[in-house]
């Protein structure tokens, strides 16, 4: 009986074992911890994107899936991405669009984090927050966001948003 238990307790400890890969967590928050001033720009469901600096001309695009709208903005370079835009206007948001869109958000969300971070770019900033109550996925890039899926659905909200 002992060889027995010895010969399983080697065959186990020897058998190949598939490496854990620690995955990063995925940066989901609530509400209460964006930043107040981005706060109330938020949807109760939909996206917020913004991104802009001290010399690149400063854009938002907030989608609201309750309203069923796509909010847009401009403003000139160093204009605070909270503040009052110069350029505004809002369009409907088609089911179709919405299904979209929200998908590729959806994608986003999903998509693992780098290992290692995307180095700063000093005078430029990217927030990507996609909305559902108070469960908020809020990614900053710091710079251009870098991360596949989340440029995919930045550059159909800016399409869509005629950005």
């Amino acid at each position: 009986m002992f060889r027995f238990v010895l010969v399983a307790l080697l065959v186990a400890c020897a058998a190949p074992q598939e490496p854990r890969i620690r995955q990063p967590e995925r940066v989901i928050t609530s509400r209460a911890e964006v930043p107040a001033e981005i706060q109330k720009l938020l949807p109760k469901h939909g996206v917020f994107l913004a991104g802009g600096g001290d010399k690149s001309p400063v854009f938002r695009i907030v989608i609201d899936t309750d309203a069923k709208t796509i909010y847009s903005g401009s403003a000139p370079p160093a204009t605070p991405l909270h503040a009052a835009l110069a350029e505004e206007r809002t369009r409907e948001l088609t089911p179709p669009n919405e299904q979209h869109l929200m998908q590729l958000c959806v994608d986003a969300k999903g998509e693992p984090p780098p290992a290692q971070p995307p180095e700063r770019v000093k005078g430029y900033d990217e927030l990507f927050v996609v909305v559902d109550g108070d469960s908020v996925f809020y990614l900053q890039g710091r710079g251009p966001i870098t991360r596949p899926r989340a440029i995919k659905a930045i550059e159909a909200l800016r399409a869509a948003a005629a950005l």
